[in-house]
C-alpha cells in the first residue's frame, strides 16, 4: 500500500512539475507579447543608441502567428521578438548590441528551440545575419519543425536598398551570418 501510494505521488508530483514549466513558457511568452521587446523597426528619422544595432533578415515561413525570440543568453529576458507578418517578410530591426541568437520560435500552441546560430551585432552597425527558414507540418508521427539559417545576402539586401536605400548612408554596413560560435 506504502509502495502504491508513493508511486501515485511521484506521478502526481511529475504531473504538477510539468504544468509549472508550461505555465512558465506561457507567461514568458504572453509577457514577451505586451512588452518592448517586440520588433523595433528602424525608420528614416531612427537614430540608435550608443549600444544599439540594426539586425537585417528575411523570414520565410509557412507558420501563421509565429514568433522568434532573439536571446543574448538562454537564462537572461529576450533581446527582441520578431512577429512575421507574411510568408516573406524582411525584418530591419533596432536591436541591442551583442552576440546574440534565435532562441525560440513560438507557433501555434507550442514552440522549438533554434539551432546552434550565433551572430554579432555591432554597434552603430546594420548586420546582415542571413535569412531564417521556419517550417512546421503536423505529421501522423507529431508535429514536425525544422529552422535552417540560409545565406541570401545578395537577394535579401537587393531588397534593403530598394525598401531603405537611406541605411546605406546611415549605418555601415555588417555580416555575421547564424552558426556556431566560433
Amino acid at each position: 500500500m506504502k509502495l502504491h501510494l508513493q508511486s501515485r505521488l511521484s506521478v502526481l508530483i511529475k504531473k504538477i512539475i510539468f504544468l509549472l514549466i508550461n505555465l512558465f513558457i506561457l507567461s514568458t511568452f504572453l509577457l514577451c507579447a505586451s512588452c518592448s521587446v517586440f520588433s523595433k523597426n528602424v525608420l528614416p528619422n531612427t537614430s540608435l543608441k550608443e549600444d544599439e544595432g540594426v539586425l537585417i533578415t528575411k523570414i520565410r515561413t509557412n507558420v501563421k502567428d509565429s514568433r522568434i525570440l532573439v536571446h543574448e543568453k538562454e537564462e537572461t529576458w529576450p533581446l527582441i521578438s520578431i512577429k512575421p507578418e507574411a510568408p516573406e517578410d524582411l525584418q530591419v530591426l533596432r536591436i541591442k548590441a551583442a552576440t546574440a541568437f534565435f532562441s525560440k520560435i513560438f507557433m501555434k500552441d507550442s514552440f522549438v528551440w533554434g539551432p546552434p546560430n550565433y551572430f554579432k551585432i555591432e554597434a552603430g552597425k546594420m548586420t546582415y545575419v542571413g535569412d531564417l527558414v521556419i517550417e512546421w507540418a503536423a505529421e501522423k508521427e507529431g508535429i514536425i519543425a525544422r529552422i535552417i539559417i540560409i545565406d541570401r545576402e545578395e537577394e535579401t539586401m537587393a531588397e534593403v536598398r530598394k525598401k531603405y536605400p537611406w541605411l546605406f548612408t546611415k549605418f555601415s554596413y555588417n555580416k555575421s551570418i547564424a552558426g556556431v560560435e566560433k
